[in-house]
């Protein structure tokens, strides 16, 4: 509380011990999210004793102890733990409304942190990128590329947003299907060549098969043109790869057969590179999904899911190789303030249904 009687001299106290909590608790996520001291003096062209000191500060304000003593590496205590993802919560929620207020005058800003399976990118995204960057100069989009298992996924604390094929069990992420895609047995007509033919799917226990599954020795075959699902056996030549571009890269050499995503192939099938095996079934379906970290969004994050959103559907990319984005380069004001308010209807101010239009 201020302290009574009021006085400029008590007020401007007040405000400048809180002013540096702020500081410092920013300081304290920077931290944090480079991982080490070493990265954060980098990062934020900070002397290590400056940084030291002003966490000592902290601690020393809030009571508690946030970093482990005595240790080689930076770590956080249960309550350290705690209080980054406490604080680093509202501190991305309070970035996000400045962005969002910022916008309803001048061009959407702010930067989006996006995780991407890379061989889904290299079909998709990636040569769409640039023209994003041209119609919103003033994104910053930092995009990294790796294909999360289910605990990799629960645990992410410094993204956006993240497209994967498998969904994470938080509660507190949201999802979004982009689409589905068949997941199909292929080879190379090499590897036909060279070995037996392949005539049901019980031959399929004398090969060498590529898989994404771990430990699936058994798997559900189902029928393209019927609807009779019959279980196959894979014998011990089995390989358990997680990155399609792996996958495809075994499949070159020409010594195995793969389950791949049917999407991630087209181009391959067509040109006859690789053979389909067994076309009468398919064995299972890969959903990717668009997963957004927490609740909370704002007109940057909105605009970045369209795109990825746009860019995604597969029955677009037939038609067209270059792919028009959704959104246009210009947002007037009216636009702006009108998913500025919408944005803040759904962080609990009133109750409303998320739409909004770009004009």
């Amino acid at each position: 509380m201020i302290p009574q009687p009021f006085n400029k001299k008590y007020l401007s106290m007040y405000f400048s011990r809180g002013k540096e909590m702020f500081d410092d608790l920013s300081l304290f996520i920077n931290i944090v999210d480079c991982g080490s001291y070493s990265k954060a003096t980098n990062k934020l062209n900070l002397y290590q004793s400056k940084i030291s000191r002003r966490m000592k500060n902290l601690e020393n304000s809030l009571g508690v102890s946030l970093f482990k003593k005595n240790t080689r590496k930076m770590e956080l205590t249960d309550t350290g733990m705690v209080a980054y993802k406490m604080f680093k919560n509202s501190f991305s929620s309070l970035q996000n409304k400045l962005d969002d207020f910022s916008a309803l005058n001048k061009a959407v800003c702010g930067e989006v942190k996006v995780i991407l399976p890379p061989l889904f990118a290299k079909i998709y995204i990636n040569n769409q990128i640039s023209k994003f960057v041209s119609n919103y100069p003033e994104i910053k989009l930092r995009l990294s590329y790796l294909t999360a298992n289910e605990e990799e996924l629960n645990y992410f604390n410094n993204y956006d947003l993240i497209i994967n094929h498998l969904p994470p069990s938080k509660p507190y992420h949201i999802l979004r299907v982009l689409f589905e895609s068949k997941l199909i047995l292929v080879t190379t007509k090499n590897y036909i060549d060279r070995n037996n033919e392949i005539k049901n799917l019980h031959d399929l226990i004398e090969h060498k098969i590529i898989t994404t599954a771990e430990n699936e020795k058994q798997l559900l075959a189902y029928g393209e043109n019927s609807h009779i699902n019959q279980k196959i056996s894979l014998g011990n030549g089995i390989i358990n790869l997680n990155c399609w571009n792996a996958t495809l890269d075994l499949l070159q050499l020409g010594d195995t057969m793969a389950f791949i995503p049917e999407f991630a192939i087209k181009a391959e099938l067509k040109s006859g590179a690789l053979t389909r095996v067994l076309p009468e079934f398919h064995f299972g379906k890969i959903k990717y999904y668009l997963i957004q970290a927490n609740h909370e969004t704002s007109m940057k994050h909105e605009i970045v899911k369209e795109f990825l959103y746009s860019c995604s559907l597969p029955e677009n990319k037939e038609q067209d190789n270059s792919i028009k984005l959704h959104l246009q380069k210009d947002i007037t004001k009216n636009s702006r303030l009108n998913l500025l308010t919408t944005t803040a209807n759904n962080r609990g101010l009133e109750p409303n249904t998320y739409s909004f239009r770009l004009r």
